[in-house]
């Protein structure tokens, strides 16, 4: 049996950028009306790929993205979902959503309501005002870490 000694180098650049990733989707999903949904899906993908980054940090920025961008994006769902019925009854939430004045927004989507608009835009708002400002100081906290090139040992046995 041989055994032969390799080594993979990952670069601080790639770590940084691979840190920064999630935080430029929220960023771009906050300025983007519409892109939110998208960004739903390719954050699930963005994550995974990075969740085994052998910078442990990496994770962690990517950790901090995801904590701001799904309970705000299942809160907007929730709420565009509300006026379809089932799915807010099943999760009992029907009468919290219509205290807070929240449950026709799902039925002025079915209807084509004129004022879908203002409810989508008020929606948008809120991705707006909670994932621009935490993704830009994360942004600013990746580019004052000192990131340092890393080296893995990929020996294997023959």
């Amino acid at each position: 049996m041989a055994t032969s000694e390799r080594f993979k180098t990952i670069s601080a650049a790639s770590a940084k950028r691979a840190a920064s990733m999630f935080h430029y989707g929220n960023i771009v999903a906050a300025l983007v009306p519409g892109f939110a949904i998208l960004w739903f899906g390719l954050s699930m993908l963005v994550f995974a790929v990075n969740s085994h980054h052998p910078d442990p940090r990496v994770l962690d920025f990517n950790r901090r993205a995801a904590r701001n961008f799904y309970p705000v994006m299942a809160f907007v769902l929730l709420i565009v979902g509300a006026g379809f019925g089932g799915l807010t009854e099943k999760l009992g939430i029907n009468r919290l959503l219509h205290s807070l004045g929240l449950d026709t927004l799902g039925h002025h989507l079915l209807g084509l309501d004129p004022n879908l608009m203002a409810l989508l835009v008020a929606m948008w708002a809120l991705l707006f005002v909670v994932l621009l400002p935490t993704s830009i100081v994360a942004l600013l906290q990746i580019q004052r870490t000192e990131w340092h090139d890393i080296v893995q040992n990929t020996s294997s046995q023959e």
